[in-house]
């Protein structure tokens, strides 16, 4: 259920709040607000409500130690990430594209230490 809140697009737009302001110049404008979208598979959410339902699909699938697991990982490894607010919204969107498991390197610490909730294939050749 988690894979459902995969992010695949993020748009932000300027949206009009319904009040009105006026300009130097004299002229009427509208004032606007800047709101970013989510599209999922669950479909479009606002971050705020994102954050809110795959939280709620990360405990009903029991895998909260797997993200505390990447959120350790995060923490050492993403020096981009300062805040621990980013930290969770990054280790969020990792858990729920499953990229931990992509066979990469970098995530091998993280794979090694939760190989035992997921199936992983093997395939040979010839």
């Amino acid at each position: 259920m988690v894979e459902l809140y995969a992010i695949h697009l993020r748009t932000g737009s300027a949206m009009p709040t319904g009040a009105y302001e006026i300009t130097r110049r004299g002229n009427r404008r509208p004032v606007t607000k800047f709101s970013e979208v989510y599209t999922t598979d669950a479909g479009e959410l606002s971050p705020e409500r994102w954050r809110m339902e795959l939280s709620r699909a990360i405990e009903a699938d029991r895998e909260s130690d797997v993200l505390e697991v990447i959120k350790g990982h995060c923490r050492e490894h993403c020096a981009w990430l300062h805040k621990e607010s980013d930290i969770l919204d990054y280790a969020m969107e990792i858990l729920a594209s499953r990229s931990f498991l992509c066979g990469k390197e970098c995530w091998k610490d993280v794979a090694d230490k939760v190989k035992d909730k997921y199936f992983f294939f093997a395939f040979k050749e010839g």
